[in-house]
């Protein structure tokens, strides 16, 4: 996982995250497990609203790859961020 802030103490934050790995799967009732990949590419924008809370908003694009076959989905979300 690699992750990116682009600016740092500002009100406005964007950041980039990019994440990839690969692992065991194996369906239910199957006797031999297969390797599985999977991605994600996130792009988002943290804004400060004061001292303790944040309000972001970002989009992330994530694929996984089982047996040859690749699903894929667009993630858009807001968060509301609590710090102490």
């Amino acid at each position: 996982m690699a992750s990116l802030r682009l600016t740092q103490g500002q009100r406005i934050e964007p950041w980039a995250e990019v994440t990839v790995g690969v692992g065991p799967y194996r369906p239910p009732f199957a006797q031999q497990a297969s390797a599985a990949g999977s991605g994600r590419v996130r792009l988002g924008l943290d804004a400060w609203l004061g001292s303790a809370f944040t309000l972001g908003i970002d989009l992330g694009y994530r694929w996984l790859i089982i047996d040859g076959a690749v699903g894929h989905a667009i993630q858009p979300m807001v968060r509301l961020g609590v710090h102490r």
